[in-house]
């Protein structure tokens, strides 16, 4: 079974400091912080071998962008000049200037300037 959701660097400094710091039993500490006995068992191990608990968490995780900044910055230039035009518009003005913008980025849904 896959991992349902990763823990919060906050959090697995909470879990380490109760475990090292008061005399609460793994189950208690379970409850208190809303997760597995087995997650506070596994942080307990690396406590114990001294390995690091630094996140696991990637920089760069989901689906990746299509577009340059270069491409998002043309996009809002233009936008921002004819505020009337629509997103077929200035994507056509996009395509005849050599710039080929993703039929699905077309909806300019990140583009909150605008």
């Amino acid at each position: 079974m896959g991992k349902v959701r990763d823990l919060r660097p906050r959090k697995v400094g909470r879990i380490s400091v109760l475990l090292q710091e008061t005399p609460l039993k793994q189950k208690e500490i379970a409850k208190k912080l809303n997760v597995s006995t087995q997650t506070i068992s596994n942080i307990k191990k690396k406590l114990e071998n001294g390995h690091n608990l630094a996140s696991n968490i990637v920089e760069k995780c989901g689906r990746p962008k299509k577009t340059t900044p270069r491409m998002d910055r043309k996009t809002i230039k233009m936008a921002i000049k004819n505020r009337r035009a629509s997103c077929r518009m200035i994507s056509n003005q996009l395509a005849a200037k050599g710039i080929t913008i993703p039929r699905r980025t077309r909806s300019f849904d990140r583009y909150h300037v605008i």
